[in-house]
């Protein structure tokens, strides 16, 4: 005569009374930034073995080690604070910088296509402003006056459509 059917038991939800949520993203860390550089350097590591030489030498060492500075910068001089920076592109391998600098000196400016993983410079090799002078470093150097906004055009050797960071380093007289 009639059986009843037993029901499965399942991991599937009811569809007539399924409440959607949203998905949950699965997000990956993105690297770190490297540091800027700036600040005391670290000291220099210590000889291996008392001095003696390292596995298959012979040769002795002073067993000591000694750091000096650290301030890593891509350009000389003591780092220059720059108010309002801005740039814009121009062209595919120009860009106009503006700045208000809080100091008055030689500072020496570098452009950085920055990323995910860092940057890498921005070689300069024309600008258009009579003060200022391009470095065979990619840099520029331009003597500034504290409160007085700045701006000129640079040429890069490449183009790059993308963000970018400005350093300056104002040059101190030793």
């Amino acid at each position: 005569m009639g059986q009843e059917e037993t029901p499965i038991e399942t991991d599937e939800k009811d569809p007539k009374r399924y409440v959607y949520s949203p998905a949950k993203k699965k997000t990956s860390p993105k690297p770190a930034l490297p540091e800027s550089g700036e600040g005391d350097g670290t000291t220099g590591g210590a000889g291996h073995d008392e001095g003696e030489g390292g596995a298959g030498t012979d040769g002795k060492g002073a067993g000591e080690g000694e750091g000096s500075g650290g301030s890593g910068s891509q350009t000389g001089g003591k780092p220059a604070n720059l108010e309002r920076v801005r740039n814009r592109i121009s062209e595919s391998n120009k860009r106009v910088v503006y700045f208000t600098p809080s100091e008055t000196g030689l500072i020496e400016l570098s452009l950085s296509a920055t990323g995910v993983f860092g940057g890498d410079q921005l070689q300069i090799v024309r600008t258009d402003s009579s003060a200022a002078k391009v470095l065979e470093n990619g840099n520029v150097q331009i003597s500034v006056s504290k409160g007085d906004r700045t701006s000129f055009e640079v040429q890069t050797v490449r183009n790059y459509d993308g963000p970018v960071e400005i350093a300056a380093k104002l040059w101190v007289e030793q």
